[in-house]
């Protein structure tokens, strides 16, 4: 028995547990480390195909007649909310997908809007994004795609742009504004949330 003892308590014996502790410890951590890429990569295709499934709600309105692509150029309002509001997805003229939330006084609008090239905004109907604001310029600013990013740009000095982003908050100059994902743009009473779809 004390053979046995001085044994399990002899240095080769405390070797081998340390060696067997760090093997388990070991498997244990690649194992988790493997669920966790697991987990992501599931996440990422969950979020891809609520993101498709979106786009299909978005093509099968109602209020889209005819062909997609013309409805889309012609930039008429939808209802639908994204899940996942990350990321870029440009359409076959390598335009530029955006969700714009519209918050006014009365109502709430949500657009996709596909930018090619440039679109303005202001309160006559000769713009692309009309506002129904009368503290908005007839035409307030531009939104226009610069190599694969979207900047904006106001017009009018007299009627002052803000741009809200987390808690900063800025005024606009003639200087365009690399816009980002979620940015608020003030402009009068009107509130313009964006979101790259």
């Amino acid at each position: 028995m004390d053979r046995i003892i001085s044994f399990l308590l002899s240095n080769e014996a405390v070797c081998f547990y340390e060696v067997a502790l760090l093997g388990f410890v070991s498997a244990r951590f690649f194992r988790l480390k493997k669920e966790k890429k697991q987990a992501v990569e599931m996440s990422a295709l969950q979020k891809e195909k609520a993101r498709e499934g979106q786009l299909d709600q978005v093509l099968k309105n109602r209020l889209y007649q005819g062909l997609p692509t013309k409805a889309f150029q012609n930039n008429i309002p939808y209802e639908v909310s994204f899940h996942e509001e990350s990321g870029l997805l440009g359409s076959s003229d390598d335009s530029i997908a955006v969700q714009i939330i519209e918050k006014g006084k009365l109502s709430t609008r949500k657009y996709v809007i596909f930018i090619s090239e440039v679109i303005t905004v202001g309160n006559s109907s000769t713009n692309v994004l009309v506002l129904n604001d009368i503290n908005v310029a007839k035409e307030q600013c531009r939104i226009f795609k610069h190599q694969q990013s979207l900047y904006i740009q106001t017009l009018e000095d007299t009627h002052p742009v803000k741009i809200r982003r987390k808690r900063e908050e800025m005024q606009l100059s003639q200087n365009a504004v690399k816009l980002l994902d979620n940015d608020y743009i003030e402009i009068g009473e009107t509130s313009l949330n964006i979101h790259f779809v």
